[in-house]
């Protein structure tokens, strides 16, 4: 039996930290060094005008090129492996979930939704006696459970532990009757089953450890054994990582290489030295024979994946592939880009003259057709060009146009300075003689205003001076009488 770890300078830490971080620093400086923008300024645009890159929106590409770049800490051996496990149970539902259960399921989700529609009584679990019990629709729920469980059984199947059992559990029911039920929802729904049909918990597999936990004493992971993989599904899951959680295959990879790197060790272990703190420590003890308290400990990451193990060999060659793709996607997309950019800017040309239009149209409709507020408010609105400013509207007035870039009529509403924002000028525009004459005398009436408004300043600002003149010539007369005062005792 063992607490003492290996002295952290008889340890070589590269593959864990340099080499670790090399490869996506590595990215980082491909990515960011273009000669005329960034990556990220490329897709930022890109998501902007709803660009694909690489065959996919530009939303989806910046997280996917994010997910490389981005520093993610894993922040020790528990969190390591417990994101590990989530993965592993996720990729392992999702692939269980095939094409035909997906089908057949959202075929039952409809069915049911269907059903709720005409009765949005029916709930889930109702007697044979309940007034509101379908037994179509209770025959439907549970052909649907049924087949979630079968899910959750096999995908279960390929793990051992203590509790191995309570890995996966459905939960279908609370999205049926709690959340919008639309076509496209269902679907969304049966195609992201572990995020709608299944919990997952990876704790049973992955004990909580802490500094003031299980009497202090050292909990355990048995890594090795704890898959049920055929050698053909432990390739494939490793390659999903690879493809799908590159930054948790390259955390893998490191942890491997530490292990290759330092032979000594045999165990992993992550202990916490108080509430907040933790570290990483490494025994040459099997993990059964450490006794270190407030400590989590499991044997070497090959006892999980064995020869599949992911290693640096080969793993930085796939991210300069993966820059070279990276590159390339940005390169085809963008003639893409720049004749979405013309086209918009297109778009907006024709839309801002059918703002005009409408608006013009408006304002003379108002003038020669609306009533005294009406005209009153057009005459506001034409104002603000001739810099007659502090008048409101009396009420609310819209129009509408065709925006090209939506493709449909929009809604305007005519704000008290809507001609300077969009920039309409008064061309075909009618004023009678009446209303401008209102305008003009709108407009003496406001630079009256301003005079008088800057002669009250002005004479405020005189008592302040004034007011400012008494007080110094107080203060100096004082500062003198202190200075003779002070003389006469000299």
């Amino acid at each position: 039996m063992s607490n003492r770890a290996i002295r952290n300078n008889k340890l070589n830490f590269d593959p864990m930290n340099k080499d670790k971080y090399e490869v996506f620093q590595a990215l980082n400086e491909q990515i960011n060094n273009t000669s005329n923008m960034s990556v990220w300024q490329f897709i930022q645009e890109a998501s902007r005008y709803d660009v694909e890159i690489g065959g996919i929106n530009a939303w989806d590409y910046r997280q996917k090129v994010q997910n490389l770049t981005n520093a993610v800490s894993y922040d020790g051996l528990h969190n390591t492996l417990t994101h590990l496990v989530n993965v592993m149970l996720t990729e392992l539902i999702d692939k269980a979930m095939t094409p035909n259960r997906r089908a057949i399921i959202l075929d039952g989700i409809t069915r049911m939704r269907n059903q709720l529609v005409n009765n949005p009584d029916l709930r889930w679990g109702y007697g044979d006696n309940h007034p509101n019990f379908n037994q179509a629709f209770a025959d439907q729920q549970q052909d649907t459970f049924d087949l979630l469980k079968e899910v959750a059984d096999e995908v279960v199947s390929k793990f051992n532990g203590k509790n191995s059992y309570s890995l996966v559990q459905t939960r279908w029911y609370h999205n049926m009757f709690h959340a919008t039920t639309d076509d496209a929802q269902l679907e969304i729904m049966a195609n992201n089953p572990c995020t709608y049909f299944f919990n997952i918990n990876s704790a049973y597999l992955i004990p909580y450890v802490s500094f003031q936990s299980y009497n202090n004493s050292t909990q355990i992971v048995e890594l090795e054994g704890m898959l049920n993989l055929t050698d053909d599904e432990m390739e494939d899951l490793v390659l999903t990582l690879k493809e799908k959680h590159p930054r948790l295959h390259l955390e893998i990879a490191s942890i491997h290489e530490f292990a290759l790197a330092n032979p000594q060790v045999a165990s992993l272990a992550q202990s916490w030295t108080s509430r907040y703190t933790h570290s990483w420590c490494f025994f040459k003890q099997h993990y059964t024979d450490i006794t270190k308290k407030n400590t989590l400990s499991c044997g070497l990451i090959s006892d999980l994946f064995g020869k599949h193990t992911p290693t640096y060999a080969g793993l930085k060659g796939d991210w300069e592939q993966k820059m070279v793709q990276i590159l390339d996607d940005i390169n085809k997309a963008e003639p893409v880009l720049e004749k979405a950019k013309k086209i918009e800017e297109e778009n907006q040309n024709k839309t801002a003259e059918n703002i005009e239009k409408a608006i013009k149209a408006k304002l003379n409709e108002m003038l020669s057709n609306g009533n005294d507020d009406e005209q009153s408010d057009a005459l506001t609105l034409i104002g603000n060009l001739a810099g007659i400013q502090g008048h409101h509207l009396s009420q609310n007035h819209t129009t509408t146009y065709y925006s090209h870039a939506h493709g449909q009529d929009q809604i305007l509403y005519l704000h008290w300075n809507a001609l300077l924002s969009y920039e309409v000028s008064m061309d075909n525009i009618i004023l009678t003689d009446a209303q401008q004459g209102i305008i003009a005398s709108r407009y003496q009436e406001r630079r009256q205003e301003m005079i008088d408004a800057h002669a009250r300043t002005c004479a405020q600002l005189a008592r302040q001076m004034a007011h400012q003149t008494i007080n110094h010539d107080e203060q100096m007369k004082a500062n003198h009488a202190a200075f003779v005062s002070y003389q006469a005792f000299v």
